[in-house]
């Protein structure tokens, strides 16, 4: 993942002066800050992958990759005095129980403060790597858990 994702990004910033972009070290953080993403989301896969089928793996792993990219949403919908967890007052609970264990993935995404030239600074990129390695970290060890008690045969 990790030499697909330096190829990407190597072809992405080769390809933004031809666009008319200067690029600068934001550009290879965001890029840093995607892998951050990535780590995440592989974690999520093993975890995944260590219970079910590899196409119900594959398929949860891509909902939590899209819950987590919404996940400031759904916070707002819980702060919110009306709306769809004042209608359903049932889902509040399973909703925050799931805001509190689903990663944030969109604090991997800075595109938008890239389009308006919001400086990456290092020190969001690096709580958002201690954030990354917090979550791998506890995935991983939870699926090394769940690897020990499979039946492979």
């Amino acid at each position: 993942l990790g030499a697909g994702m330096a190829l990407m990004i190597t072809l992405w910033v080769m390809i933004l002066p031809y666009k008319g972009t200067d690029v600068t070290l934001d550009h290879g953080l965001a890029g840093l800050l995607l892998f951050f993403e990535v780590m995440i989301v592989a974690a999520v896969a093993m975890v995944f992958s260590a219970f079910s089928s590899p196409v119900l793996s594959g398929l949860f792993t891509f909902g939590i990759f899209g819950l987590g990219r919404l996940l400031y949403l759904i916070e707002e919908m819980l702060e919110s005095s009306k709306g769809f967890f004042i209608n359903n007052p049932g889902l509040r609970g399973p909703a925050e129980a799931f805001v509190a264990i689903c990663p944030d993935l969109s604090v991997f995404n800075v595109s938008q403060d890239l389009l308006q030239g919001i400086p990456v600074t290092g020190a969001y990129v690096g709580s958002a790597l201690g954030y990354s390695l917090a979550f791998v970290v506890c995935l991983l060890s939870i699926a090394s858990v769940l690897f020990l008690r499979r039946d492979f045969t």
